[in-house]
């Protein structure tokens, strides 16, 4: 027979179980993220915190019931004496309530009402399951970023300037322009118009995302992912702040970017732990329902550009000594909420003589209401596949510039101040213990001359940039001139190595050298 489960009714006043009190530590920020703000907001988490931190105060963590129980018996026992000594004198002094008179009916429950509200109002604050993550976007989460130099669009600075705009606006808003043949009236009727409108009228964000969204992407071809938190990139805060966790996002291919650029930049271009979660993200979309607030869509995307902007500027400025600071934007955001779609534009700045870190600008480039008017919604999509265009022209022009110089890697800057290039010299149709040096065992009648090898190794230095750097652009631009001008300025600036004489035969080895026609093959081979 099953045994029935004991339904005991728990008491309000018992103490929380403990994976129930780390899980409303987990709904609130940590201590350290209150101490820090340079002013408090009375938001519904701060007023939380105020209460744990009363609450800790006024009711210390006992420890567990055995242990209560053990230290009661020994205090017992050892205050027997004292115990019985104090009865035999007549007990405590009651002297005081000569003369009271007892307590009504009445007046019992009232002191019994107000006793059980005092009892409340002092138990810890419980917090609804159903609580939403937006909550954690507050006013105080908004303070927090400004503290670490992370601006708002419209911020006023202390010194009475508008936050700074950034240098290539002017390309950005013209981009956003560029007409767009799939949403031309003769392609796309107005009756498509019509059901946005009754689509964007769902209660649901998962709807937003799953049936507006694609609407206004149209097919535009980019890697995108969404809902995915951000747990492997490092804080731009002090890990004070939630993780940001963009409703959508695009970004590269992982294996875009050379093994070597991800190792050492892991933790500021790879958001995500997922294997083929799209890397080096610098466009997001927040959006939100018919209920959700504008205030938290452009907080959460404050941040998400943030992160951006700091992908951009790693990638941008790999392997160089100084970074720069050029004051473009190369970061999107834009929210959705309510059917009014705002696109914005995240550039970095260098940090101020008595800091440390950078400076994060937000500035609006645009606003649509979409749902307005059949023109309106047509211009706020155009745009909105532009600047996710444009994203991702800046984001494989970075990448594409920090794969060419972690393939460059091989060229080391001596302490003489010259170029020196190191080939690799192994024969990968052998194991490592069959390596020989094949210009040990060229015959006489192939030894060519040392114009020849110098001519040989500028060929293929020249090729192997030019053949990186004319990969086919995914957007139809022309940047390609552009990298065939850097690509042969870089080859004819690198100064050529100089031929050493190879070393005379030995008179011995261990094992028998390769055949001549094999020593052909593998010199071929090595200038192949």
């Amino acid at each position: 027979m099953a045994r029935l489960q004991t339904r005991k009714r728990k008491r309000a006043d018992e103490p929380l179980p403990e994976d129930v009190s780390s899980e409303k530590a987990r709904l609130n920020f940590p201590p350290d993220f209150y101490d820090t703000l340079s002013k408090l907001w009375l938001t519904d988490r701060a007023l939380r915190e105020h209460d744990q931190r009363t609450d800790a105060r006024l009711f210390p963590k006992s420890g567990s019931p055995q242990s209560s129980i053990v230290s009661f018996n020994q205090a017992t026992a050892r205050g027997d004496l004292k115990l019985a000594r104090f009865a035999r004198t007549g007990g405590p002094d009651l002297s005081d309530l000569r003369g009271c008179q007892p307590l009504s009916d009445e007046m019992a429950s009232r002191s019994s009402s107000i006793s059980s509200k005092r009892t409340q109002s002092t138990r810890p604050t419980t917090v609804s399951s159903t609580s939403r993550r937006s909550s954690a976007y507050d006013a105080n989460f908004e303070q927090h970023l400004i503290d670490h130099d992370i601006y708002p669009p419209f911020y006023c600075l202390p010194n009475g300037q508008r936050t700074p705009k950034p240098t290539n606006i002017e390309e950005i808003r013209q981009a956003l322009k560029t007409p767009r043949a799939s949403l031309s009236p003769s392609v796309v009727p107005e009756s498509a118009f019509e059901d946005f409108q009754i689509k964007n009228t769902t209660k649901s964000e998962g709807t937003i995302m799953r049936v507006v969204v694609p609407i206004l992407a149209g097919d535009v071809d980019i890697p995108n992912e969404g809902h995915l938190p951000f747990l492997n990139l490092a804080s731009i805060t002090g890990n004070t702040t939630a993780n940001p966790i963009p409703d959508f996002f695009d970004g590269a291919q992982p294996g875009k970017v050379e093994k070597v650029v991800r190792e050492e930049l892991g933790t500021i271009i790879i958001p995500t732990k997922h294997a083929n979660a799209p890397v080096a993200p610098n466009f997001f979309l927040e959006a939100k329902g018919p209920g959700g607030t504008g205030d938290v869509a452009q907080r959460q995307a404050v941040l998400n550009g943030a992160h951006g902007a700091r992908i951009m500027h790693a990638l941008q400025n790999y392997l160089v000594p100084e970074p720069g600071f050029d004051g473009n934007a190369y970061a999107f955001t834009s929210t959705l909420v309510d059917g009014t779609l705002k696109l914005y534009a995240h550039h970095i700045l260098a940090p101020n003589p008595l800091q440390e870190r950078p400076q994060y600008y937000t500035t609006q480039i645009k606003a649509y209401a979409t749902t307005g008017d059949d023109e309106v919604w047509r211009e706020g999509s155009a745009a909105f596949r532009n600047i996710r265009i444009l994203a991702q022209k800046y984001r494989d022009k970075f990448i594409e510039a920090a794969n060419a110089k972690a393939r460059s890697q091989v060229i080391g800057t001596t302490d003489a101040g010259f170029i020196e290039v190191i080939p690799s010299q192994r024969d990968y149709s052998s194991s490592p213990a069959d390596f020989f040096e094949c210009r040990l065992f060229a015959d006489p009648d192939e030894s060519g001359s040392q114009t020849e090898e110098t001519e040989t190794q500028e060929t293929n230095l020249g090729l192997g940039i030019l053949k990186h750097s004319f990969e086919d652009d995914p957007d139809g631009n022309d940047d390609a001139g552009d990298s065939q001008s850097f690509a042969t300025s870089f080859a004819s600036n690198i100064p050529l190595p100089s031929v050493q004489t190879p070393p005379s035969r030995p008179a011995k080895f261990t094992r028998s050298p390769p055949s001549p026609s094999a020593s052909r093959q593998y010199k071929r081979r090595g200038r192949e």
